[in-house]
């Protein structure tokens, strides 16, 4: 979007009529090939025009950018995830098509990847999440404890997916005000352009760490993510696990690259119809010319040339088409050169269709591809397991002398 699209603080985005919308060039891979037969398409819920059914989509979509939505008995929670991490996934299960939810998780996906950042914490959770479809992770924010001894500080760079920073910074406030724990002097919001930034300023005599632990267990700086797979599968709602969307998608591929293979070579036979055709016609362009010019008019020059030289009805009717200055030896080359590159298209798209290994290599090279062109490193960091979160009372109470008087009834 060209425009405000809201923000981290849950600004609502602008009216339709003050934005402006176009595809990123990464979004434009889930278009590309469409219009080449690739998906099926289907009249509209007012049949007035024609949709996709499903999309090219030539990156795994639903695992990248996640999915979040409710409907009739079933709910969808599937997180993001790093596009380097899910490719180099895929390309481990179209090689090596037994490898275990163990191994993929050991040398390609780690886990979730918010583009949030934040520290995700319950390797269990992931992996129960990876091979049932439901498990449960805690996000938690990074901070950085600023010993300073005049004025210790604690600074959040990066807060947890879908946490609105507006709504936590006047939580973190509220704390202070109320005094509900000793230690906070202050909160401020310092995010500018150059990222995610709060401070909070403490006493000279705080415990940070106390104070950090005491706000990730009674605000959003800690949160819990539950993972809930489900996706369309065969026009059905189904559980899915990690290995499951990845055989999918992959299927979904061998399924548009054949497609769009059988497309492509049918427009390359069609050409190479044509430029034999003009080819010969231009090897005896003189007998030509005497055939086109002996004709009453163009219907019968075709139905001449059809006679003898035994072209077929495109081929005549290209060669009636053909421009005079089209008969030079450059141009004559030219067409030479490019039936010679037809043909050796039509050799590399018959071999990728009778040979199964030679499709799943094209399809690992689109995605090495894709990798090189959008190397996104990861956000977010994955540590352990969910760390219980214990709060010392005493530490967070103020160091104070008091005189206690009690009377004779106690």
């Amino acid at each position: 979007m060209h425009g405000n699209k809201g923000s981290i603080d849950g600004d609502n985005p602008a009216a339709m009529r003050y934005t402006e919308a176009r595809l990123s060039a990464i979004a434009q891979l889930l278009l590309n090939d469409i219009n080449k037969e690739t998906v099926k398409f289907i009249k509209n819920f007012d049949e007035s025009e024609l949709e996709p059914v499903v999309l090219p989509a030539y990156f795994p979509n639903l695992l990248v950018n996640g999915a979040s939505g409710i409907a009739v008995g079933m709910a969808t929670n599937i997180p993001p995830h790093n596009l380097q991490e899910v490719i180099n996934a895929l390309i481990m299960r179209i090689t090596n098509p037994q490898c275990t939810l163990s191994m993929l998780m050991k040398s390609t996906i780690k886990g979730p990847d918010f583009p949030t950042g934040g520290i995700i914490q319950g390797i269990k959770g992931i992996k129960d999440a990876y091979n049932t479809g439901k498990g449960r992770i805690a996000i938690r924010a990074k901070t950085i404890i600023n010993n300073d001894s005049k004025m210790p500080q604690i600074i959040i760079t990066e807060i947890p997916y879908e946490v609105i920073k507006q709504d936590l910074v006047k939580k973190i406030d509220d704390i202070c005000t109320l005094q509900k724990i000793h230690g906070i002097k202050e909160v401020r919001d310092e995010t500018d352009r150059s990222g995610l930034r709060i401070v909070l300023d403490l006493t000279s005599d705080s415990k940070p760490d106390e104070i950090c632990n005491y706000l990730f267990k009674n605000t959003s700086l800690q949160i819990y993510y539950n993972f809930n797979l489900v996706a369309i599968v065969n026009k059905k709602p189904c559980q899915m696990s990690l290995i499951n969307m990845l055989d999918f998608y992959i299927n979904h591929q061998i399924m548009i690259v054949t497609r769009r293979a059988k497309y492509d070579l049918a427009q390359l036979e069609k050409r190479l119809e044509i430029v034999t055709g003009l080819v010969l016609a231009l090897s005896q362009v003189d007998k030509v010319i005497k055939i086109i010019k002996s004709s009453i008019n163009s219907s019968q020059a075709k139905v001449n040339l059809i006679a003898t030289f035994k072209f077929t009805e495109i081929q005549a009717e290209a060669i009636i088409q053909l421009r005079l200055y089209r008969l030079t030896a450059t141009d004559i080359e030219a067409l030479i050169l490019e039936k010679t590159n037809i043909e050796s298209k039509i050799m590399t798209l018959t071999l990728m269709l009778n040979d199964n290994e030679i499709l799943k290599q094209a399809i690992i090279d689109q995605l090495l591809l894709l990798k090189t062109n959008f190397p996104l490193v990861r956000r977010s960091l994955i540590q352990g397991e969910i760390s219980e979160i214990t709060i010392n009372e005493k530490a967070t109470l103020r160091q104070e002398k008091v005189f206690i008087s009690i009377s004779y009834d106690g």
